[in-house]
């Protein structure tokens, strides 16, 4: 071989080595990027006995919890409804379970689209709405709200599109989350007048999670057959996913099943996966497993009638789950408490630690802040929470424990070190579940020694003489100035035909308007989303490249 044989061989290689190192700096951190956390839905009654034990015993599974609490089908904007679960409400905090209580327009006459169409096409309801859905979530003091809006108009695609364009920027100012639960589709056709209205890439651009209805496949006694095959899934994801952000998409799955009566008058029942099981034992009918839409399933005859039974399990719930987590997606439920409870050694546990939760917020001082001494501390407990008491510490020292609001307290901070330090607020419900904020601040040293110690426990015109008692101290005592102490349901397959899985008799509706309290102050800097592990870091590679580079092309040369 020549040499200027082996220099275009050599050539040749330096090309496939750049293309090899491009494929490691750029796609591998792509597809190695965080998906969402697991989300579910919560039913709004106790009708469901396993709803709260599901979600008790998988917290640590569990990264978004929606409620079906609130309903909004006047077509003006108007939200009804109220807190369903208040055991829920306060575990799911304490677990730093994100709450994003599910907001849809069903009715007694189902998913009216004339009156969603009334308030997406009317500037003055939209408004109404958005204002309202801020007030509920902040006067909550939940993580974010889940628009459910269903059987939309092909005409309010544009319409919905500014809603969420709108609602999410509303909510964003407030560090809020905004999810959406949309019709599961494969191509964006005009024909098909169930999913059409979602325009899934501008939504991308808004929502912060797109929650993808993936089940009623079949919904109908007269077509019947897998709530979500495997199959389904994969068409569903892939179109998905190349038009969405994967960063953004949870796939819904199925908990339930539907038990299809195929003989006139045709009829179908939604039923839980231990409600099945039953089922087939009371009948007789043995369960199979179908090859190629890999679901259970079984066939009987009651009363001359005929029947077919189609549901989810273990086995086919990890068949699906793997398909999406390896698509790189995130994936959901509907809803707990009828699901095969083996599902939950499927799923892993949470990636990294949630947030705790809004139950308490650190007002003064604001995270990052420079201070000195005297440092107030100022915190406030939100939405549905009511403390016990309040335990303040600073660098895991505690300093005070206040009993009732305003916490507030000004704390003589002379003994700290010139430099960051953790402020903790933690506050215990009574149920004895404990919320905590978590900040850093950066103390610097006064100048000039600061007036006499004072300590202002709760009443700003209310001052305890210093004393030197050792310890953390109760509200109203004195503190130590050698430590500077102070003490529904139904939902459509990608044919968009179909309505929700669930009759409307299935559940409870709420009936009452939620109270309007003025938002708490939150302390928050802005932003919505939740920490996440460091992904994958290359600007270390980048020497590297450029020192093969040079070395290469002294090769060449």
């Amino acid at each position: 071989m020549g040499l200027s044989h082996f220099k275009a061989l050599n050539r040749l290689f330096f090309i496939a080595f750049l293309a090899a190192i491009f494929l490691v700096v750029i796609f591998i951190p792509m597809a190695m990027a965080e998906r969402a956390g697991f989300f579910a839905f919560y039913p709004w009654t106790g009708a469901e006995a396993n709803q709260y034990q599901s979600f008790a015993n998988n917290t640590d599974k569990i990264r978004y919890i929606s409620p079906m609490w609130y309903l909004s089908n006047d077509g003006r904007g108007t939200i009804q409804g109220e807190v369903g679960d208040y055991n829920m409400l306060e575990l799911a905090r304490a677990k730093g379970v994100k709450v994003l209580p599910n907001l849809y327009n069903w009715s007694e006459e189902g998913w009216d689209q004339e009156k969603v169409h009334s308030l997406l096409s009317t500037p003055s309801y939209r408004d109404n709405f958005i204002n309202n859905v801020y007030n509920l979530v902040t006067g909550k003091a939940f993580d974010g709200i889940t628009l459910d809006l269903e059987n939309l108009s092909t005409a309010d695609r544009d319409n919905y599109t500014a809603l969420v364009r709108d609602l999410a920027r509303k909510l964003h100012s407030g560090g809020k989350m905004l999810a959406l639960a949309v019709p599961a589709k494969t191509s964006d056709s005009p024909d098909n007048d169930w999913g059409y209205p979602f325009d899934y890439p501008s939504l991308g651009n808004y929502a912060d999670i797109i929650f993808i209805m993936a089940y009623d496949e079949h919904w109908t006694a007269a077509d019947p057959g897998p709530v979500a095959s495997l199959g389904f899934i994969e068409q569903v994801s892939s179109y998905a996913k190349n038009v969405i952000p994967p960063s953004r998409l949870v796939m819904g799955l199925p908990f339930y099943g539907y038990d299809f009566r195929t003989s006139p008058p045709l009829s179908k029942n939604s039923l839980s996966y231990l409600e099945i099981l039953d089922l087939s034992k009371r009948v007789g009918a043995a369960v199979s497993y179908h090859s190629s839409f890999r679901v259970p399933y079984f066939l009987y005859t009651q009363n001359g009638q005929n029947h077919q039974v189609w549901f989810e399990n273990a086995q086919s719930f990890r068949e699906k789950y793997e398909v999406i987590a390896n698509s790189g997606l995130g994936s959901g439920a509907f809803v707990l408490g009828f699901e095969d409870p083996e599902v939950w050694n499927v799923l892993p546990k949470n990636s990294s630690p949630p947030n705790a939760g809004p139950g308490i917020k650190i007002i003064s001082p604001n995270a990052g802040a420079n201070v000195s001494s005297p440092l107030t501390i100022e915190v406030t407990t939100e939405g549905e929470i009511q403390a016990t008491e309040v335990k303040l510490y600073v660098d895991q020292v505690l300093i005070a424990i206040l009993g009732s609001p305003p916490y507030y307290i000004t704390w003589n901070a002379l003994g700290l070190s010139e430099g960051y330090h953790q402020l903790v607020a933690e506050a215990t419900g009574p149920n004895q579940n404990v919320y905590k904020e978590i900040i850093t601040f950066y103390y610097q040293k006064p100048a000039a020694a600061p007036n006499p110690d004072l300590f202002y426990p709760q009443d700003n015109s209310l001052t305890t003489e210093i004393s030197n008692s050792p310890g953390p101290v109760l509200a109203g005592d004195s503190v130590s100035s050698e430590t500077g102490s102070a003490n529904p349901q139904p939902n459509s397959g990608a044919d968009g035909k179909n309505a929700r899985g669930k009759t409307a008799g299935d559940y409870q509706k709420p009936t009452s308007a939620p109270e309007r309290n003025a938002p708490p102050k939150t302390g928050l800097a802005g932003g919505i989303k939740e920490s996440k592990e460091p992904g994958p870091q290359t600007h270390f590679l980048l020497p590297l490249i450029l020192f093969l580079v040079i070395l290469r092309l002294k090769i060449l040369c």
